[in-house]
């Protein structure tokens, strides 16, 4: 749940004028963000498939014509793979993947966890002050016991 908590309040919110291609000076840039979330729900979807079946075959119906299966088609006669895209037939067609540890960089992930705290530190107080959400600060002050943090954020 926490996953997709921070999909949709981190990914898509800070990125919705990019998503719809508004704020985009250039086309790869918007395909860029579209192709990224695509990529994020087809994940998302892989690891719900053995708990909500019928839901996850749904979504996975729709998002199969915006991925590349095409590295399916090296690989003559597979069963459930469509012959002219390489898409399989079925999400429980698919075989779970090994994690790439390779693409985990934790030292970006703390970076951001900081980033996240402070600006849900920031919506609170101008909750709790009746400041609206979308009103610009003049000035934001983070204090922390650890250098590396400020530097970070």
């Amino acid at each position: 749940v926490k996953f997709i908590d921070h999909l949709v309040n981190w990914y898509i919110r800070m990125n919705r004028r990019r998503l719809k291609g508004d704020a985009v000076a250039d086309q790869e840039d918007w395909f860029s963000a579209l192709h990224t979330l695509v990529k994020v729900q087809y994940q998302l979807i892989l690891v719900m498939a053995s708990f909500t079946p019928f839901f996850t075959e749904y979504v996975f119906q729709r998002l199969k014509c915006k991925l590349d299966f095409t590295e399916n088609l090296k690989e003559p006669n597979q069963l459930g793979i469509d012959k002219s895209t390489g898409a399989p037939e079925s999400l429980h067609y698919i075989t779970c993947q090994e994690p790439h540890t390779n693409q985990i960089h934790e030292d970006i992930e703390e970076t951001v966890a900081w980033m996240q705290a402070t600006v849900e530190l920031g919506r609170s107080i101008r909750t709790k002050k009746d400041l609206p959400l979308k009103a610009p600060l003049r000035e934001a002050v983070v204090i922390h016991p650890e250098t590396r943090v400020h530097k970070e954020i």
